[in-house]
């Protein structure tokens, strides 16, 4: 009787977990949320459904739920890179309501990273976080894997691009906004800290609007038509990205307070 019943839960379970990911994959987030929610009554340690169950609740903009399944996946399987790249984003998205916590989302992208060196996602995200937090020689160092790993990586030779000008280095400056402008107009960017784990539709766990971190959104859809690249429009672009770092340096430093003022 109870080797019945079990098997009926198991069936159920994965009746729920497919309708859960039909809505999801096509964007009905409110109910793919109430179907992942009866999944995890059936099932409370099923690692997919508490990923995508976070996922929704972050699109949802209930970042508390979104991290209480992340962290009870990470508790399950504290192996589990996806679950430790949403959290880096979840605290360094930026977005109104979220939790803030650069150290900490640097934290979990490194551990993300530890787990799968070949991930462009998490390389370019720990660079901008450092750049945030006035680290320079870190966020340099992030890029350059990035660019390694994907030479595509339109955030990794923009940002690269900013740190060479910042250092007067025009020349290096100018080719690297000239290659974020390329790379933009191929139409291919590297998947972001938080796309893994993206649909064949492309639906991503987190908003498209966190999901490359707070300093993309600056460029993000200007390089393709950016024009040409000159020493003049290269100082143009990066002065104006300047004027942008430093207030979201404010933002996500602790106490409202920059922790680059020294530049």
């Amino acid at each position: 009787m109870v080797a019945a019943a079990e098997r009926q839960r198991v069936v159920e379970f994965w009746r729920v977990f497919r309708q859960a990911t039909t809505l999801r994959v096509a964007g009905d987030v409110v109910a793919a949320r109430a179907s992942y929610d009866s999944a995890l009554a059936l099932n409370p340690d099923h690692g997919d459904a508490l990923y995508h169950a976070g996922g929704v609740a972050f699109q949802l903009k209930d970042y508390a739920a979104a991290e209480s399944h992340w962290r009870r996946l990470l508790v399950v399987d504290d192996s589990n890179a996806r679950a430790h790249v949403q959290l880096g984003a979840l605290y360094s998205c930026g977005l109104p309501g979220a939790p803030i916590d650069l150290s900490r989302a640097r934290q979990e992208l490194q551990r993300a990273l530890a787990l799968n060196r070949a991930a462009t996602g998490p390389q370019v995200r720990l660079g901008e976080i450092a750049l945030l937090q006035g680290d320079s020689d870190a966020a340099a160092q992030y890029l350059e894997d990035a660019r390694q790993t994907n030479e595509r990586s339109v955030t990794a030779h923009y940002l690269g691009g900013y740190l060479h000008w910042r250092a007067g280095r025009t020349e290096a400056a100018r080719e690297a906004l000239y290659q974020a402008t390329v790379a933009a107009g191929g139409g291919r960017t590297e998947a972001s800290a938080s796309a893994e784990g993206q649909t064949r539709r492309g639906f991503r766990p987190l908003l498209e609007a966190g999901s490359d971190g707070p300093l993309t959104t600056h460029w993000q859809g200007r390089l393709v038509d950016f024009g040409p690249v000159t020493d003049v429009t290269m100082q143009d672009e990066y002065e104006s990205f300047h004027r942008v770092t430093k207030a979201l340096q404010q933002k996500f430093a602790p106490g409202g307070r920059t922790e680059d003022e020294n530049q």
